[in-house]
């Protein structure tokens, strides 16, 4: 009955709603823990129109200027870090402390 009346617009927003369901769960996951995940994509699966606005609202999470920054300069010194590991002797024991010959502790005598 209401694909007679209306058969065009209801193919329409059964349609649009999947395209949006299947977008967002594209989107949704990057850069979030698995609860925050778990709740945006739930959310897009029951209600994916609010979902799709809430997205476009609030949704992307974005870092401030200096942390982008930071990250860009780890990558320069993680490539230097390896560079010394890799360069670096590993010594397979540290080293022994230089003692005599002789040398034993003294531990004090129990007297009676």
């Amino acid at each position: 009955m209401i694909f007679e009346r209306y058969g065009g617009w209801v193919l329409l927003h059964l349609l649009s709603e999947w395209v949006i369901r299947i977008g967002l769960a594209v989107r949704i996951p990057a850069r979030r823990s698995p609860e925050a995940t778990r709740t945006w994509l739930l959310l897009a699966l029951l209600l994916p129109w609010p979902a799709l606005i809430l997205d476009a609202l609030i949704g992307r999470p974005t870092y401030p200027g200096w942390r982008r920054e930071r990250y860009a300069g780890l990558s320069a010194w993680t490539t230097l870090q390896a560079r010394h590991v890799a360069t670096t002797a590993v010594l397979s024991r540290p080293p022994r402390a230089s003692q005599p010959s002789g040398w034993a502790p003294t531990l004090p005598r129990k007297t009676r």
